[in-house]
Parts: structure tokens; sequence; C-alpha cells
């Protein structure tokens, strides 16, 4: 195998075990894991992306009285804010992710967001 092809099966194996952190679920504590499987809302951006279309849909009820729907009004910009930083936390995964496949792992000592938990 030459230098070149030994790189690139490198850069693979790097950005396969970045993506495999990176996808990996978020342990909760108990009572955050009670809770989600009380609202069966998962963690994938799909997820979020019909959780806020389903926001949307509340807020276009037509039968909504005034005060329910500025209830529902706060309720949305809550879900938008954090939607917003579940968001960009997946931009910068995205990022690293391809830091990792341009310049190899050397990097994943300074990024501890791809370093994953010690064991």
């Amino acid at each position: 195998m030459s230098d070149g092809a030994a790189y690139e099966a490198d850069l693979k194996t790097s950005y396969r075990a970045v993506r495999d952190r990176l996808m990996k679920p978020v342990q909760a504590a108990p009572e955050a894991n009670r809770i989600r499987e009380e609202k069966t809302m998962g963690h994938s951006l799909g997820d979020l992306n019909e959780h806020l279309f389903s926001q949307l849909d509340r807020l276009s009820d037509q039968e909504k009285t005034p005060e329910k729907l500025e209830v529902e009004v706060k309720r949305a910009e809550a879900v938008v804010s954090v939607a917003s930083q579940i968001i960009s936390n997946a931009d910068t995964a995205i990022k690293a992710a391809h830091l990792v496949v341009n310049h190899g792992d050397r990097f994943l000592k300074m990024v501890p967001m791809l370093e994953g938990k010690k064991q």
C-alpha cells in the first residue's frame, strides 16, 4: 500500500471514529429518561424538525382562544431558543468532523468534544 493510500485509509478510519462518537446517544439522568419516555420525542435532527413543525401546527390552530394562543406563542419562543442551540451544536460537530476528515486525527486532543468519555 502506498503512503497516499495508507494516509487515505487512516483518514477514513478517523472519520468513522469521529462520526461514531458524534452519533452516540447522550446518556441522561434517570429522571430525564422517565420524562423523555413520557414525551416520546427522540434526539435526532429529524425528530427536532418534526417537533418544530408540530409547534407550527399548534400556532396555526384557528380554534385557539387568544389566551391559549398567547401561552402557545411563549412556548414556541422557548422551543425555538432550545432548537437554535441544538442546531448550533450539530453545526459545530459537523465542522469538527470536517476538521478530522481534512487534517487527520492529530487534532482530536485539541477538540475535547471529539475525544469521547475517558474509560
